[in-house]
This record gives structure tokens, C-alpha cells and sequence, in this order.
């Protein structure tokens, strides 16, 4: 399963190392630095890689929102084109309990 991640801080970070070390091929994107992305990849293994978020939501098959809410509407336009092509499924953090 490909997963986007849409914001790299400390939730979307550890979640998205747990889905890529489970060997899921996750993008992590937007976070204070392209330095982070590379370095929570690297430390994730896997299938891990950084990216911007347009390239963590195309060809996913889930994206994880985790940036603050008052971000998120500027953060999900590219998830929210995703969702509406039927290509992809967004995820809360709540809702990552299944993967």
C-alpha cells in the first residue's frame, strides 16, 4: 500500500515510520525543513521516501492529514483532488488503528 503523509511532525513522523518499517511505501511530506523529510526517510527504512505533497498523494492509496488544524485546509488541496478522482482514501490518525 502506498500512504502520503501531509505533514511530517512528530504524529505524521512516527506514524508514517511504523506503516513504511510494516512495508508500506510511504512519502512524508511538509515539514519545517526538506533536511527533516530526508532524515525521517533515511530513519524509517523501508519503502520510505520524502516528498512535497502533491507527489505523498499521487498514485496513494491512503493519505494521512497530521498538520494543525488550522493548516489543514491549505495542506489538503492536494488530498482532497486525490479523494474526489476516487484514487485514494484520507485518513485521521484516528482511523490509522487498521493499518
Amino acid at each position: 500500500m502506498q500512504i502520503g503523509i501531509l505533514g511530517s511532525g512528530l504524529m505524521g513522523g512516527k506514524l508514517g515510520t511504523i506503516f513504511a518499517r510494516a512495508g508500506h511505501e510511504v512519502v512524508f511530506s511538509y515539514a519545517r525543513s526538506e533536511q527533516k523529510l530526508k532524515k525521517l526517510a533515511a530513519e524509517a527504512k523501508g519503502k520510505a521516501r520524502p516528498g512535497t505533497p502533491r507527489e505523498a498523494v499521487q498514485g496513494a492509496d491512503a493519505v494521512l492529514l497530521a498538520v494543525h488544524w488550522s493548516l489543514s485546509r491549505r495542506r489538503l488541496e492536494p488530498g482532497r483532488r486525490c479523494v474526489a478522482e476516487g484514487d485514494c482514501q484520507l485518513l485521521t490518525p484516528h482511523e490509522c488503528r487498521r493499518y
